[in-house]
């Protein structure tokens, strides 16, 4: 399905399904919600693939919901900010996508009419929308933000060339902050095809501190090990290492 890497896909989608449903792919925010509890963030049980034991430092703690500076890759026209912010997520939310189109759709759709008809007010920090290419380097400074969230993207880009998806990686570390900072992937990959792109020359933790993965059945109510648990997609959590440069304590 290369196609899902075309950007002309997706204008001509967003154009000719302007007036639809959102797309949420995969699952929605309350599905996603227990992972993304502040108390939890990196830290949630789940299959640990790589663990190195943190440094107790103030810059450990995950802010809190109304602090904490949230992107999200390949936004599309899914409603994850909003509900993020109908649950008390207050602090800067960036959206991107590479699609010109469905960016207009969404400032329009999240004007300051939204805000008043939700909160009556507009709030300190309304979501944001930029139009750009994960695949290259982001219009964001370094360790800009304490959660980058990508939920579906990371697929997309994998329909085209894999050396993008490597790109994406380290510009999302470059971009988040250090110490706290998670990285939240949801894909349909297991972590026989997917960790591999988490890594830097076959180094899982030159980037990320801690990484841990947990299945969830799409519809929410298999469980492991019954013959009808065949469909599910994966969250990891990946939290980002204490050092300002993972490369720079590999190399002393």
């Amino acid at each position: 399905m290369s196609f899902y890497s075309s950007l002309n896909y997706w204008n001509q989608r967003y154009a000719t399904t302007a007036n639809d449903q959102p797309c949420e792919w995969y699952m929605n925010y309350n599905q996603l919600r227990p992972f993304l509890e502040p108390d939890r963030m990196g830290v949630a049980p789940g299959t640990t693939l790589r663990v190195q034991k943190p440094q107790i430092l103030k810059s450990n703690r995950f802010p809190r919901k109304r602090e904490c500076r949230v992107l999200i890759l390949g936004c599309g026209n899914s409603t994850l900010g909003e509900e993020m912010i109908l649950d008390g997520w207050l602090g800067p939310i960036m959206n991107v996508d590479f699609s010109d189109v469905v960016i207009d759709q969404m400032k329009h759709k999240y004007g300051e009419a939204f805000y008043r008809n939700v909160f009556g007010y507009k709030p300190l920090h309304p979501m944001k929308f930029v139009c750009a290419d994960i695949t290259k380097p982001l219009p964001f400074a370094n360790e800009s933000f304490d959660l980058i969230i990508c939920k579906g993207a990371f697929d997309a880009v994998l329909s085209g060339p894999k050396t993008s998806v490597h790109l994406v990686v380290a510009e999302i570390h470059r971009v988040l902050a250090r110490s706290h900072g998670v990285f939240f992937l949801v894909t349909t990959g297991n972590p026989d095809s997917r960790v591999e792109y988490l890594e830097y020359k076959y180094e899982l933790n030159h980037y990320w501190q801690g990484v841990s993965v947990h299945s969830l059945p799409v519809d929410g109510s298999r469980e492991r090990g019954s013959s009808a648990y065949d469909k599910c997609v994966y969250a990891y959590l990946c939290r980002k290492h204490h050092w300002a440069n993972a490369g720079d304590k590999l190399n002393t």
